[in-house]
């Protein structure tokens, strides 16, 4: 179970806080609200794979690359009748643990809030996060409106203060509905410094194929790490994250067919950069890392029934699915292999034989001509059908021990983990460049 998490982090006194750049001025806490909703109570509302993930990415970052001092964290993986400190995230304990992160906040403290689920916008354009129980029949009134998290922290004099929304993921809804649209722009008067949508109203937030996150999330968690420091002063800012990420997902989109574009959106005056992290500019990335998905029973149970759905199931999704393919092709030859085995034992019994006469050898080579065809026949079949046979056993057989030893549900990390990679980069005002990344690791 993944629940709340407080930490206060003990650094260089050189290092601690929030800078704006421009200013030599450091500001007082740093405090984040993580929110990751895969699974919704409402049965019309499609479920998501990567949400909890995407959350618990972000707040690992947050602390390890970004300093903060707090960060709370609410996923739908927290038992809802075990939750003494109401951070299973339906709309009333979000709220309350907003109200409450802002009533302790200072003028001076930094406040940021990440999301990582579906979202929506009403006929006005606000938009609104559908908590863990938001409701289709009462869609606004039922999920988190963006514009009363806005007024909160206006209200509260914050002018340092971030929302990052992952939100609108792939397809929300089991049916369409058309009265219902994506995440909006919305115009609102207040002290936040800005809002970064994952993309822009019309158009869909998608979740990776080829690692544990969402996209957004993912390139965020790159640009976090150090790749978004476009002027190399091991620092990361929000302007330098926000150019990377828009450049970075527009990338993947033109790669992949798709079309996500994320944007932002400032209030009130833009005089200064938040520095959100350190670059660290790891040799493996926390998103390139596969994450433990609870459930192993359930990905053996389905590994078992069919080779590479646990993996699939554990987040391997790559691995898992290439497992299926070469089972699905093994599997029809040996049903080809078994059926062209069963025509030419039932050609070869079926044959007619001259009986024995006087003329023993002429019997005997008739008998031979007619029947040594169907018998190589019988054989050549008989040895392809064991062949594929075992090559099917021998995957099936090794599908369950590398569940057992190198899946993602095995640690934290497989054990044998390779990527490479080529990124985009900003080099400082119209510059640009690729880079290239190879990447090999083994856990033990």
């Amino acid at each position: 179970m993944f629940s709340i998490f407080q930490i206060r982090l003990g650094s260089e006194p050189n290092r601690k806080g929030v800078l704006i750049e421009g200013s030599s001025e450091r500001s007082g806490k740093r405090i984040a609200l993580v929110v990751g909703i895969n699974e919704y109570k409402d049965v019309g509302l499609n479920d998501l794979r990567k949400a909890r993930n995407d959350a618990k990415g972000i707040a690992k970052i947050l602390i390890q690359n970004g300093e903060f001092d707090s960060v709370t964290v609410m996923t739908d993986e927290i038992d809802p009748k075990d939750d003494p400190d109401s951070l299973f995230p339906t709309k009333l304990n979000i709220d309350e643990k907003l109200d409450s992160i802002l009533n302790h906040a200072g003028p001076n403290d930094t406040f940021l809030f990440f999301f990582s689920g579906h979202g929506i916008s009403d006929y006005e354009e606000k938009s609104y996060l559908l908590t863990q129980d938001s409701l289709l029949s009462k869609p606004y009134n039922s999920s988190l409106s963006v514009e009363s998290i806005v007024q909160r922290i206006s209200k509260k004099g914050l002018k340092k203060s971030l929302l990052i929304l992952d939100a609108c993921r792939d397809s929300m809804f089991a049916s369409k509905n058309p009265q219902v649209g994506g995440m909006t722009d919305m115009i609102l008067e207040g002290e936040i410094f800005g809002i970064l949508y994952s993309t822009k109203a019309g158009f869909y937030s998608y979740e990776d194929d080829e690692s544990s996150y969402g996209v957004f999330t993912k390139y965020l968690i790159y640009g976090l790490e150090g790749r978004a420091d476009s002027n190399r002063d091991q620092k990361v800012s929000f302007g330098e994250l926000e150019f990377y990420i828009t450049e970075a997902v527009k990338n993947w989109s033109i790669r992949k067919n798709k079309q996500q574009k994320p944007y932002t959106r400032y209030f009130g005056e833009k005089s200064g950069d938040i520095i959100l992290s350190y670059s660290t500019n790891p040799d493996v990335s926390l998103a390139d890392v596969p994450i433990t998905k609870q459930g192993k029973e359930a990905a053996w149970t389905r590994s078992i029934l069919f080779p590479g759905w646990g993996q699939h199931y554990q987040g391997d999704e790559i691995k898992g699915k290439t497992y299926m393919g070469i089972a699905a092709a093994l599997l029809l030859a040996t049903i080809d292999s078994y059926s062209k085995y069963r025509e030419a034992k039932n050609s070869y019994n079926s044959a007619i034989i001259v009986p024995p006469s006087s003329r023993f050898g002429e019997s005997l080579i008739i008998n031979t001509l007619l029947l040594e065809p169907k018998k190589q026949d019988l054989l050549t079949a008989e040895n392809r059908l064991q062949q594929v046979s075992v090559l099917f056993v021998a995957f099936y057989l090794w599908n369950l021990a590398d569940l057992a030893l190198f899946s993602a549900g095995n640690s934290e990390a497989s054990k044998f983990n390779f990527s490479m990679y080529k990124e985009f980069y900003p080099m400082g005002g119209t510059g640009q460049a690729n880079r290239y990344e190879f990447s090999y690791q083994y856990r033990f």
